[in-house]
């Protein structure tokens, strides 16, 4: 198969087309939450609180768990840091 130059734009201008999204196949939602101020409307789905939701919640955990690693890191270079062996050798038992 040969391909001119005639034939590439041809491809390209097709592309073009082909990922541009149609304006038809938006979907409007029920909203869950409508703020008012002088004429300006938003709302924000479901979804969308759900979403923000989630990510406040693992914000907070990744918090949560700096915190923890930073004191793991002081125990282990002050040389507090004991590692509980029949703890481990528990948990290694129950992985096989």
């Amino acid at each position: 198969m040969i391909i001119g130059d005639k034939s590439a734009a041809g491809i390209g201008k097709l592309y073009s087309q082909r990922i541009q999204p149609p304006e038809t196949a938006r979907v409007e939602k029920p909203a869950v939450s409508t703020t008012e101020t002088e004429g300006d409307q938003v709302e924000i789905s479901a979804e969308a609180l759900a979403l923000q939701e989630t990510t406040d919640a693992v914000e907070a955990n990744e918090a949560g768990q700096a915190e923890r690693v930073a004191q793991l890191r002081e125990a282990v270079a002050s040389g507090e840091y004991k590692v509980p062996v029949e703890e481990l050798a528990q948990r290694l038992i129950a992985d096989v």
